[in-house]
């Protein structure tokens, strides 16, 4: 019977360990998704600003063909770098899910 009560205390143990080690994986992989998620809002902003501003550029007859071009490249820049975090942000968000 002790050794018995012996291997329930150690397999205890094991599964105590397991799981504080499976809540510590979670919390991190929540830290990084948060991560992910404010870095694809900042991103799809800055993408959203850099296509106002060459809708606006373009509109304006005033502005030269190279300014207006510059804009253009900036929202080209902008909408990869968003695509760029959505991903990461999806990975992420599926990295969290199989761990819950």
């Amino acid at each position: 019977v002790t050794i018995l009560v012996k291997d329930f205390k150690e397999e205890r143990k094991k599964h105590l360990q397991e799981g504080a080690r499976m809540m510590a994986n979670l919390s991190a992989q929540l830290v990084s998704l948060d991560r992910a998620r404010k870095n694809y809002e900042k991103a799809f902003k800055e993408a959203e600003r850099a296509l106002d501003n060459f809708q606006r550029a373009d509109a304006d007859l005033n502005l030269s063909r190279a300014e207006v071009e510059k804009q253009r490249m900036n929202m080209a820049i902008k909408s990869q770098q968003c695509e760029e975090t959505k991903n990461e942000y999806a990975n992420q968000l599926q990295k969290t899910n199989d761990l819950q």
